[in-house]
């Protein structure tokens, strides 16, 4: 767990039944949406209607924790919502962006969904939005054979990221990681995925190993990033080794956007079991409903992971390696929508995702300062 005169990060945490742990917010933003509520515990989002939070197969639910940095401390007020109530409908608007008058400026209407590995109690995923920044970390689970917890090294990179977009501005997204993976004092590895927009609309970036992203638009993909790896399930990755990979060395994400473009960062856990027809599919079908979206990606590849008849992507690159595979691929799963629209509603968020410890039971409603 980091300091927390590193991180000051704050979880108000409530038990459930069923071995869930469910997380309320404080959101820097001091009033939330008129008429949009909590209303549902089936994953977790953001919508316009309604929130929900991530449930892996063995009913442990993903506490969120928007993390406060440099730049948001300053706000004058926060309000705190029970049991997690993500509330919709945040947005993340260009910052700096001159607009003409009376014209609203673009802004990202985001979902978001983590679903631990059907078979363990926690996860080593971790993602962040920040303001005009997205990111998704997945922690190599390889680095518990150096008695290294392999979550923690993921978590720390994506506060860290998050802290230093907070400080800087989400145009120096990758910059951030850069400085973060320099200043992580968690050992372990992960694959990173980040994401920024900047004050003209521009869509610059970063995916080093098996995570990626997509920029979506009219049903097509126009850009998508590079996976990268060293050997056969064996992504390129960051790590506290000397022998690490670098961000230098990642798929370099870049382009412009328009409003009604989709922006998809996920883990492998989604592209390792979904084609991309289907994810395609998946996205037109929520018509414009990114946690619809997330949602329905989360729960389709956790269930497929599982199948053992599905020709996966994973099967059909493990037999091209000369693995023998069958069917789709544990592992946790990570997604984040986001929809470029026009709102003046829309509100900036920060929101980072954090795991409780291993073999603890928070204790309900206590409010603890990380």
């Amino acid at each position: 767990m980091l300091a927390s005169d590193q991180l000051p990060l704050y979880l108000r945490i409530s038990h459930l039944t069923s071995m869930a742990f469910v997380s309320s917010v404080v959101l820097r933003t001091a009033v939330p949406p008129t008429g949009r509520g909590a209303a549902d515990l089936r994953t977790c989002g953001l919508t316009p209607r309604a929130s929900h939070l991530g449930r892996s197969a063995n009913g442990l639910l993903s506490p969120l924790v928007p993390y406060v940095g440099r730049a948001s401390a300053a706000a004058t007020s926060t309000v705190a919502h029970p049991g997690l109530r993500m509330l919709g409908g945040f947005s993340l608007p260009f910052f700096g962006k001159k607009e003409e008058a009376g014209r609203v400026p673009l802004s990202l209407e985001c979902g978001y969904v983590f679903l631990a590995h059907p078979e363990k109690q926690t996860g080593e995923d971790a993602f962040f939005i920040e303001g005009n920044a997205l990111g998704v970390f997945d922690g190599v689970g390889g680095s518990a054979n150096r008695g290294v917890d392999p979550r923690l090294f993921s978590q720390s990179l994506a506060a860290l990221t998050a802290e230093g977009v907070a400080e800087r501005g989400a145009a120096n997204v990758v910059s951030c990681l850069i400085k973060a993976v320099e200043a992580n004092p968690e050992a372990g590895a992960s694959t990173a995925v980040v994401v920024g927009l900047d004050n003209v609309g521009r869509v610059f970036g970063v995916s080093l190993g098996d995570s990626g992203a997509r920029i979506i638009r009219n049903g097509k993909i126009i850009k998508r990033s590079k996976e990268q790896s060293h050997a056969f399930n064996a992504p390129y990755q960051l790590s506290d080794l000397d022998v690490s990979d670098t961000v230098a060395m990642g798929s370099n994400i870049a382009g412009r956007v328009q409003e009604g473009d989709i922006l998809l960062l996920a883990s492998d856990g989604l592209f390792d079991n979904v084609e991309e027809a289907e994810i395609l599919s998946v996205i037109g079908a929520a018509n414009g409903d990114m946690v619809a979206a997330a949602e329905t990606l989360g729960s389709v590849a956790s269930d497929k992971s599982q199948l053992k008849t599905v020709d996966s992507p994973f099967a059909r690159a493990a037999k091209k390696a000369g693995v023998r595979w069958r069917g789709g691929k544990m592992d946790d799963v990570t997604v984040l929508t986001a929809r470029v629209v026009r709102d003046a509603d829309n509100e900036p968020l920060s929101v980072l995702s954090l795991l409780p410890e291993k073999g603890t039971e928070p204790d309900e409603d206590a409010l603890v300062e990380m």
